[in-house]
């Protein structure tokens, strides 16, 4: 893969990411909180599962759609990115729903806990990384980042 593949697989993110934002707020109010926050986390951790081969690792529950998906070229990247990008627009939209839920002087304190939530979430998974890289880079012939990617990625479909 050159930099300007590279570089164009990062940025196709953001288009699944920014043509799914708008109808995925509107749809707030037509589809379930529980249903659309799930089938969205459900989807991003089966789109960043295909991006490493679990065939490898016999182990883990696997899908007949998770042993056959394998990226191999940039472009199957890139469209793996737009997927991954739209499916994180519906789950971005998870704030907007403590709007239905509390009235207007409880909803700075929700939204402060909420958001510390998330930078707790984030730190944890910068704890993650760091294990996986300190202790799984090339355990089975495998680089660290796509031990990250399977580790996320089965984590949200567990849950």
């Amino acid at each position: 893969m050159t930099p300007s593949q590279l570089s164009t697989d990062v940025s196709l993110f953001y288009v699944g990411y920014i043509l799914l934002e708008l109808p995925a707020t509107l749809l707030l109010k037509k589809i379930r909180p529980n249903v659309q926050l799930s089938a969205a986390l459900f989807s991003w951790g089966t789109f960043t599962t295909l991006f490493v081969n679990t065939i490898l690792l016999p182990n883990f529950p696997l899908t007949s759609f998770d042993s056959i998906c394998v990226c191999k070229t940039w472009q199957a990247i890139g469209g793996l990115r737009i997927l991954i990008g739209a499916a994180e627009a519906f789950i971005q939209v998870a704030s907007l729903y403590l709007t239905f839920f509390y009235k207007r002087n409880e909803l700075a304190t929700r939204g402060g806990i909420y958001y510390a939530m998330v930078a707790l979430a984030g730190s944890t998974n910068g704890l993650l990384t760091y294990s996986v890289l300190r202790t799984l880079n090339g355990v089975r012939g495998w680089l660290a980042w796509r031990w990250i990617f399977l580790i996320e990625g089965k984590f949200n479909r567990l849950i």
